[in-house]
């Protein structure tokens, strides 16, 4: 398995918590990109894949769903 910094996970529990707050439950979230293949930098971005019932298979509606929640 993979080890990625404590920082990353945090990052992806955080988002995972405010999409739940703004009504988006999350049943998965996967990690992949560089983060999951241990080849990260200190700028790398996190990539995740989301899987929830409320998407409903349209990217472009789907991003829409999820792309004004933010960290701040």
């Amino acid at each position: 398995m993979v080890q990625f910094p404590a920082k990353v996970k945090n990052t992806i529990d955080r988002y995972i918590r405010e999409l739940n707050r703004n009504n988006i439950p999350i049943k998965e979230a996967i990690l992949f990109g560089s983060c999951a293949k241990g080849n990260y930098q200190e700028w790398s971005d996190i990539d995740i894949a989301l899987v929830s019932d409320i998407f409903e298979g349209n990217r472009i509606d789907d991003k829409d769903k999820i792309r004004k929640i933010t960290l701040s």
